[in-house]
């Protein structure tokens, strides 16, 4: 306590920033890291039940949206004022690609979109990703093809981008695997870092000293220079913001 008293005015302010963020912060991290959702395109999406309903609720490119998946697993796709589906998945074998005939760990499914084809190809299975294969072979990032900034389905055809992805409309039909944002990782360098902050705050004399112990004789009588002092404040304010910023980044990871 008596080293905090003759601190000056802007290394008070500094204590008092890291401890105020792991106050604030700490918290937020409970609570984000605690609740888990589905994670679509970068955006989560949290569920909520109605009855035998699923909502899965969220923002998206900056607009709210939504998936509703029934008991029967169909499913159905909100952007804005944008309604999408409904749609529903099957599993078909005549839809695998031929080359993968001979897998054992390939799904031929199809996905309907009301009477009319959505998706057709398999679902491969490796380990604990899976990818999806359009009837040729080709491979499909997301459920969508991609050239020159215009989206196409299976078929080559124009499609909104907007619309949901097979791969979404696949896992959530299927029950998909929930995760949560927020990295404690992250957290614990925070704290570490504001530790060793708040010490070289504290003890920067000290330290300053054992350093110089290392290098030259009758280090205990050294004073240190204007740039020593200036180089501290630098450190001293850096921090802080670093560390802040580490905080938001672990927040969203």
């Amino acid at each position: 306590m008596e080293r905090i008293k003759k601190l000056d005015i802007i290394q008070k302010v500094i204590l008092l920033l890291l401890a105020v963020m792991f106050a604030v912060f700490t918290p937020i991290y409970c609570v984000v890291t605690s609740r888990e959702g589905y994670e679509y395109d970068e955006a989560m999406l949290y569920p909520t039940m109605d009855g035998d309903t699923t909502i899965y609720a969220g923002e998206w490119n900056d607009k709210e949206v939504c998936f509703t998946v029934t008991a029967d697993k169909t499913v159905t796709f909100r952007y804005g004022e944008k309604f999408y589906g409904p749609y529903t998945v099957r599993e078909e074998p005549s839809a695998i690609p031929n080359d993968f005939i001979r897998v054992s760990d390939i799904t031929g499914i199809e996905i309907m979109q009301g009477d009319s084809v959505y998706f057709r190809g398999g679902l491969l299975h490796n380990g604990d990703t899976q990818m999806l294969l359009s009837q040729d072979g080709s491979w499909v990032p997301n459920g969508k093809l991609y050239e020159q900034n215009i989206w196409y389905d299976e078929h080559g055809n124009v499609i909104d981008q907007t619309a949901p992805s097979a791969t979404a409309i696949y896992e959530l039909a299927a029950g998909p695997n929930l995760t949560s944002r927020g990295d404690w990782i992250a957290w614990f360098g925070c704290v570490s870092l504001s530790v060793v902050t708040v010490v070289s705050i504290l003890y920067a004399d000290e330290l300053f000293r054992r350093k110089l112990s290392w290098t030259i004789r009758n280090a205990e009588n050294a004073e240190p220079s204007d740039w020593e002092l200036t180089s501290r404040y630098i450190g001293w304010i850096g921090f802080p913001m670093m560390i802040f910023i580490m905080y938001i980044i672990g927040l969203q990871t």
